[in-house]
């Protein structure tokens, strides 16, 4: 670890315990459809592997389930892993793949609120060490220790004050961002911290990896959420001239005492100068994520180690001869059912 950051970490071992609690309501089930075709007429293929993400239980998205099919074929072999869906389809002659995965989850509101004067702070396990560890560490995608990312973040002054609870430095860090960045999506796009605060814009996964990085390099638990948007594509929707089928990416960071905060540091951005906490401590239920940021491996007999990460679609690999240019198309379409509140 950067020898700089050893002293951030330590100096909020101890902290006052927190004013506020989350508010956490069901609000819809959904179901969805993801669907994605795959035509390689180049390639001569015996055997396609398909991988689609699990979603994982979080506060806001709970009752997960997953299921995934290859139509016309049957499924020979599934590779278990508790993050994804992972199937084996031989094949005996090349025609277009088509692959569907269809989702139920119960979503559910978070809102983070000052707890009432007097009331009792609720009981909140904090992490364990190896969780800490986890969404604190520095990767290949939140390469906070780079030279250029820390200048940055000294030069903005966008370091954690040794009285700056965690919920006050990350709502900072989230005013500073929609205030400072602009929304900008290309084909292809460095989303390393370092390249996002040098160019000052990027899209939804470049700001919540830069969001992300600059809370984990304050000593703050945080994670990017890929997924997708709770309501079905639209067709023809481009942005920047992207075809755009409802993927989205947002966050969470844990605070002590509290719990996993939502953020869609994003959605901040489209505010303009009067941002307030609509998209900060805030999840309406209108968002399913996919994963979380953690490097997946597993072995394909035949191809050997294949390693996957911040997935919002379906992935592929296949077995045979010629040339693997594949032509995909997808569609998303999401059908809605809305809860009526809990008395209280």
């Amino acid at each position: 670890m950067n020898p700089m950051l050893a002293p951030l970490l330590l100096s909020f071992t101890f902290a006052a315990p927190p004013a506020y609690r989350l508010e956490i309501e069901p609000a819809k089930e959904i179901e969805a459809l993801l669907t994605q075709e795959f035509h390689a007429p180049e390639f001569h293929p015996t055997e396609w592997v398909f991988a689609a993400p699990r979603p994982p239980e979080l506060p806001n998205q709970r009752d997960i389930k997953a299921e995934m099919i290859v139509v016309g074929h049957k499924i020979e072999h599934s590779i278990p892993h508790h993050a994804l869906i992972i199937a084996r389809v031989p094949v005996k002659e090349a025609h277009p793949m088509k692959v569907e995965v269809r989702y139920q989850a119960l979503l559910r509101t978070v809102k983070l609120i000052p707890l009432a004067a007097g009331a009792k702070h609720p009981e909140i396990p904090p992490l364990n060490e190896e969780e800490r560890r986890e969404w604190t560490k520095p990767t290949e995608d939140f390469a906070y220790e780079a030279k250029g990312f820390q200048e940055w973040l000294t030069h903005h002054k966008l370091r954690r004050e040794a009285k700056e609870g965690e919920i006050e430095f990350a709502r900072r860090l989230f005013v500073f961002i929609a205030t400072h960045f602009k929304y900008h999506l290309a084909e292809k796009m460095d989303r390393k911290p370092a390249a996002v605060c040098h160019a000052g814009k990027s899209d939804c996964g470049g700001i919540s990896t830069l969001y992300v990085s600059a809370l984990r390099a304050n000593g703050i638990p945080a994670r990017t959420l890929p997924g997708r948007m709770a309501e079905s594509a639209k067709k023809g929707a481009k942005i920047d001239g992207v075809a755009f089928y409802q993927t989205h990416v947002k966050t969470d960071f844990h605070a002590l005492g509290v719990g996993w905060v939502p953020v869609d540091p994003t959605g901040g951005m489209s505010q303009g100068e009067k941002v307030d906490d609509f998209y900060f401590g805030q999840d309406r239920a209108d968002f399913l994520a996919f994963s979380l940021p953690a490097e997946h491996q597993f072995e394909i007999m035949g191809l050997g180690k294949q390693k996957v990460s911040g997935m919002q679609g379906v992935a592929y690999w296949a077995l045979g001869k010629g040339k693997l240019n594949v032509k995909d198309s997808e569609d998303w379409k999401v059908e809605a059912r809305l809860l009526k509140p809990e008395k209280k």
